[in-house]
């Protein structure tokens, strides 16, 4: 039977050791940038790539990225300008629906035109795509709020009383993607 470790102590852990973004790899070829080196930087903080090739995306491949996804953009006019908003979404049919306050900017959209994006970026292979959607938004009836409430996998990235669903009708889906040429 394993003795047992004193209450509050803690055993000492070997520090880990960092390793220079620019050092030799396991492999002994030489230093070299590592993939994944700078990691903790913000996204897009990396060069582009010089042999991209911008690749336009079909509506069925776009359609196909969306339900990867769970976060994206809503772009809304309001009296003050466009404000754009992150937004946990989820693919619902054909169209995209997001929770909100029943009082906030996206629910004052429905009925409007909006714009909503989500996209994918890989700084270290410095590829990556993006999905944009234009429709209406509008309302859902209580059985839609029901089935989207039972769907939902995550909580609203903003938190709190985000229980008033709106669901946007695409009348437009496009896409592009960005790769090694």
């Amino acid at each position: 039977m394993p003795s047992p470790r004193p209450v509050g102590r803690r055993t000492a852990q070997p520090a880990a050791r960092k390793r220079s973004p620019t050092a030799a790899p396991p492999s002994g070829q030489g230093a070299q940038r590592l993939p994944g080196a700078g990691a903790d930087q913000p996204p897009g903080a990396a060069a582009a790539a010089r042999d991209t090739a911008l690749e336009t995306l079909t509506e069925q491949e776009c359609r196909s990225l969306l339900s990867t996804h769970g976060v994206g953009r809503v772009s809304v006019a309001t009296d003050r300008g466009p404000v754009i908003v992150p937004v946990n979404y989820l693919v619902f049919g054909e169209a995209l629906a997001y929770r909100t306050t029943p009082a906030g900017v996206l629910a004052l959209a429905e009925g409007e035109q909006i714009a909503f994006e989500t996209d994918h970026i890989d700084d270290v292979w410095r590829q990556g795509w993006s999905v944009n959607v234009t429709g209406r938004a509008r309302a859902v009836s209580r059985a839609e709020a029901r089935a989207l409430d039972d769907r939902a996998y995550a909580l609203p990235l903003a938190g709190g009383n985000r229980r008033h669903w709106v669901v946007v009708v695409p009348d437009r889906v496009t896409g592009r993607r960005v790769h090694a040429g």
